[in-house]
């Protein structure tokens, strides 16, 4: 890019190459002085409850970006983050037979109208799951990083972590490739 340039590059998460993917990591690597992998949302609003991102979920990530893009460009993303989950997922669309099936089974009398429309409320208990990162979470998993031969992390987002994490984690700004060849 230039000596007083860089080219940063966020990427979502791969555990393999993509037939056509327009994140195709060996390719950014080549133009890309760093690529950050965003190393979360395993599982999302959309999915089945689970972690935004689990260990083994995340050393796959690991392990295929680190043989696509080396190790002198990557960056680990990870989440400060957490997703919840419900048991029962209220809101949809309805047909008439279904409503009054709901009206039955609920036993709900007082229907009420608006301009015309009726409608009608009733109460419906809920179980969430939470998933969440704290600072146990995140120190397992930049040591498993670590270990897995990553040099560098970063996070997503900034001011929602554990402020405990700061106390367990060193920051170290870490040179880049294009940076150390010039010295």
């Amino acid at each position: 890019i230039g000596k007083d340039k860089v080219l940063s590059v966020a990427v979502p998460a791969r555990i393999k190459a993509i037939k056509d993917d327009a994140y195709d990591y060996k390719k950014l690597a080549r133009v890309a002085d760093t690529i950050i992998v965003m190393a979360y949302d395993e599982h999302w609003s959309g999915s089945a409850a689970g972690p935004v991102a689990s260990m083994d979920w995340c050393r796959r990530v690991a392990t295929y970006s680190k043989k696509a893009i080396g190790t002198s460009k990557l960056v680990m993303g990870m989440p400060f983050y957490g997703r919840s989950w419900t048991d029962n997922r209220l809101a949809k669309a309805y047909k008439f037979s279904t409503l009054d099936t709901l009206l039955k089974e609920k036993a709900i009398q007082d229907i009420q109208r608006r301009q015309g429309v009726p409608w009608f409320e009733y109460q419906e208990t809920v179980r969430v799951k939470v998933f969440y990162e704290d600072t146990a979470s995140i120190v397992q998993r930049s040591m498993m990083y670590r270990v897995a031969g990553v040099r560098a992390v970063s996070f997503w987002r900034l001011g929602q972590e554990d402020p405990l994490i700061w106390k367990e984690l060193s920051v170290k700004v870490p040179r880049l490739a294009s940076q150390q060849t010039e010295n």
